[in-house]
């Protein structure tokens, strides 16, 4: 009959014995620095290309409110001669507002970048309206300036931080007129 000694049941650990095991593994403590410094890189990278997928994404969807917004005015007051009574809480109840652009209590607008739209009619004679998007990311002001206020039947005056009328607004003025973090452009639309 063949007897197996069994080995004892704990083994000392010997200190320089880990450090060689682990060398042998390839893991050194350069190997370790390497690692975290390639996943570092990794990850700022990455961060960066979401927050700039994330900026565009948000100026798109500006982009459209600054369409759509003037053409759902003129669609309730077209039959109107001027836009008399013009208010945030008149076109929030007669549906020219989507839920997404209301504030939390629903009683004014909001555009994509969290900062009030502010509507009401332009002028004494009240022939136009005016539209006033505060607290305007620099991304969304340059694109909106560079655009021409990107709304179809824009006319008359605007003005992004500054006072500026209708033959500055283009892609040349966009860098001078929106080098703010936070702006505000007012924008006066005509019949």
């Amino acid at each position: 009959m063949l007897v197996l000694k069994r080995p004892p049941l704990t083994k000392p650990i010997i200190q320089s014995e880990a450090k060689v095991d682990l060398r042998r593994a390839g893991w050194g403590i350069g190997s370790f620095l390497l690692a975290a410094i390639l996943a570092a890189g990794v990850a700022a990278f990455g961060y960066d290309q979401f927050k700039r997928a994330e900026t565009n994404g948000q100026v798109t969807q500006f982009r459209s409110q600054m369409t759509e917004l003037p053409a759902n005015i003129t669609s309730i007051y077209g039959s109107q001669r001027n836009y008399a009574g013009l208010s945030a809480t008149i076109l929030i109840n007669n549906g020219a507002i989507p839920e997404k652009w209301q504030n939390a209590a629903g009683d004014g607008i909001v555009h994509v970048g969290g900062g009030a739209v502010g509507v009401a009619p332009a002028t004494t004679t009240q022939a136009g309206f005016v539209l006033r998007f505060t607290d305007l990311p620099q991304a969304m002001c340059r694109s909106a300036v560079a655009d021409g206020l990107g709304a179809v039947g824009y006319q008359g005056s605007a003005t992004a931080s500054g006072v500026v009328d209708e033959d500055t607004i283009g892609p040349s003025a966009s860098a001078t007129l929106c080098a703010n973090n936070l702006n505000q452009i007012t924008a006066t639309f005509l019949k």
